[in-house]
């Protein structure tokens, strides 16, 4: 019993001398990997971390961060846009809330008034001939995906990942199951992401004309695809397409 004692309390002060950096890397990471965590996730909380909360706070240890930490970070921030001050808050939230039920800290230093407000913006609405000006403007072997992107609202990961597979083209339904990220296959960004999407004939016509004039047709083959098959790449897709159109 005294040995467990000990231990316990050689446990404890290890705990209070750790470093937030310390608490990241040791705890919150492999937390973060049980969860599964898609990669495009992880990469947007690397950035934040790196660009923002480590300069600021990684060599504090855990126990001594306090409110006015986190209300100075979010003051010397404000260059930022309200948005991504709000992620940035919200991802210290995570952070401490975590230490919080591992018993490390008696109350996160983090609080809902640390956030700051968003302002709501309507977003902008492409009339139906815009659309079509902007799908006339690309390449012919892209209008097929563009008008895709156009009349299902998916997004563009989604339909880069489009095998033939998830196309009926006799019941005009598609498939959702996966996102491509990065030349990696990933499930889509939320449960409800897996969906199957109703189209009409203009777009059953552009995916048996895309479909006829295709290389690769068999069931595992991409739909939306380089010469050689292989998966595009969305951000460059994006430049070179879409922007110039």
């Amino acid at each position: 019993m005294g040995q467990r004692i000990s231990e316990s309390s050689t446990q404890k002060t290890t705990s209070s001398e750790l470093k937030l950096t310390q608490f990241i890397d040791t705890y919150w990471r492999p937390y973060l990997e049980r969860q599964n965590v898609k990669p495009s996730t992880l990469q947007g909380y690397d950035s934040l971390l790196n660009q923002h909360i480590t300069p600021s706070l990684g060599e504090v240890l855990l126990t001594d961060i306090a409110p006015l930490h986190v209300e100075r970070l979010i003051q010397f921030k404000s260059a930022l846009s309200p948005k991504t001050r709000r992620n940035l808050v919200g991802l210290l939230q995570g952070i401490f809330s975590l230490a919080e039920d591992d018993d490390l800290l008696e109350k996160s230093p983090v609080r809902d008034r640390h956030k700051p407000v968003v302002p709501k913006r309507e977003k902008p609405v492409w009339t139906p001939e815009q659309v079509r000006a902007i799908i006339g403007s690309v390449p012919e072997r892209n209008r097929a995906l563009f008008a895709c992107a156009a009349l299902t609202g998916a997004r563009l990961g989604e339909l880069l990942a489009l095998r033939w597979k998830h196309i009926d083209l006799d019941g005009r339904k598609l498939r959702i199951e996966q996102s491509l990220w990065r030349g990696r296959l990933v499930t889509p960004k939320t449960e409800g992401s897996f969906r199957t999407l109703l189209f009409g004939e203009a777009l059953g016509k552009a995916l048996t004309n895309h479909l006829q004039n295709s290389q690769h047709i068999e069931p595992e083959d991409f739909v939306f695809s380089k010469p050689d098959g292989a998966t595009l790449d969305p951000d460059v897709l994006r430049r070179d397409v879409p922007y110039p159109a």
